[in-house]
């Protein structure tokens, strides 16, 4: 329960698979009263799990925890884990090369108008 009233997880932190509760300031907080007699510090709404392609961003006082598509870190980057701390596989379209900075290249880097491929010489 929010000062909105009653809301669900994936209407509070979109792409959220699974929420908990926590003290720790996420930038969600629940109604007041709504956890006093469990536990009368302030409770806060905190994402464990993002559907596919997102990771958890965490919040603070100043921001909210958020899922964060995958591509907003990396272009082309399909997965990133949980934490979103690197690029685990890229989309068709784009090639997984390792690179930190730019873990997926495109196809067309490769082969002139190539839209999708499975590596640096087979376009599909």
């Amino acid at each position: 329960m929010t000062e909105r009233g009653c809301l669900n997880c994936e209407y509070l932190i979109p792409g959220c698979e699974s929420c908990v509760l926590t003290t720790r300031n996420t930038g969600i907080p629940l109604y007041a009263l709504a956890s006093y007699f469990k536990d009368p510090k302030q409770q806060y709404l905190d994402c464990e799990l993002c559907g596919a392609e997102r990771y958890v961003e965490k919040g603070s006082s100043g921001t909210k925890t958020k899922c964060t598509h995958c591509a907003a870190q990396w272009e082309g980057c399909s997965d990133c884990g949980e934490t979103g701390g690197s690029c685990l596989a890229c989309y068709q379209t784009h090639l997984l090369e390792g690179n930190s900075k730019t873990p997926c290249t495109r196809c067309d880097f490769y082969m002139y108008g190539c839209v999708k491929c499975v590596d640096k010489m087979t376009c599909t």
